[in-house]
């Protein structure tokens, strides 16, 4: 009897792994496990973009157009690269006053948050028309992709520099890649503005 007991003690663990491994759906090991969830794009490195967080991201470039003045040097993307905040007007990047458009396009790599689905990006300008408040046309793109539609912002004028939002839905991006976002001033207006700094925020 005792001998018995042993045996069967002996085997169950067999017996129990063996069960696992077919049905492969109580026992995440059997589908390389809890303890690597990487392995298979789980919990921590994403699998489709569901657990990508929120991030916030500066310019890291400038796009192809660049009509508009750095406040110092010739890289545009630098002068407006201090977060949401800005560095109250330190370093900004302004057009000049004309009514005929002025574009400028800036990148940003959003390839920090890791590899997610992004169905949402927040453009926030902080800017000032220096003449009287105007229209700005924003749109954005990823890669080599076509511009979306464009959103309107109205940047204030006679004052100081205030935050302006445009929000882009229903977006089907994937990162890693760059994101490029384009400002375009209002042809009807004769625009003398500052922009004091360039964010993006990516959603999954």
């Amino acid at each position: 009897m005792i001998k018995r007991i042993l045996i069967i003690l002996l085997l169950f663990p067999c017996l129990a792994w063996a069960g696992f491994s077919v049905d492969g759906v109580t026992d995440p090991a059997s589908v390389d496990g809890v303890a690597e969830p990487a392995s298979v794009g789980g919990v921590d490195s994403d699998y489709g973009g569901e657990t990508c967080a929120n991030a916030v991201v500066v310019p890291t470039s400038d796009g192809t157009i660049t009509s508009w003045t750095p406040s110092a040097g010739s890289d545009d993307y630098l002068m407006i690269d201090d977060g949401r905040a800005g560095d109250g007007d330190a370093t900004y990047i302004y057009s000049a006053n004309d009514s005929n458009p002025i574009v400028e396009e800036i990148v940003f790599d959003i390839s920090s948050p890791g590899d997610c689905d992004i169905a949402a990006i927040t453009v926030y300008v902080k800017c000032l028309e220096i003449d009287g408040a105007a229209n700005y046309s924003v749109y954005i793109k990823a890669d080599a992709g076509a511009y979306t539609s464009a959103e309107t912002i109205t940047c204030p004028g006679f004052g100081s520099t205030s935050e302006q939002t445009a929000v882009f839905t229903g977006l089907s991006y994937t990162t890693p890649q760059a994101v490029t976002v384009k400002v375009e001033n209002d042809a009807t207006t004769y625009a003398n503005g500052l922009i004091d700094a360039l964010t993006i925020e990516v959603t999954p």
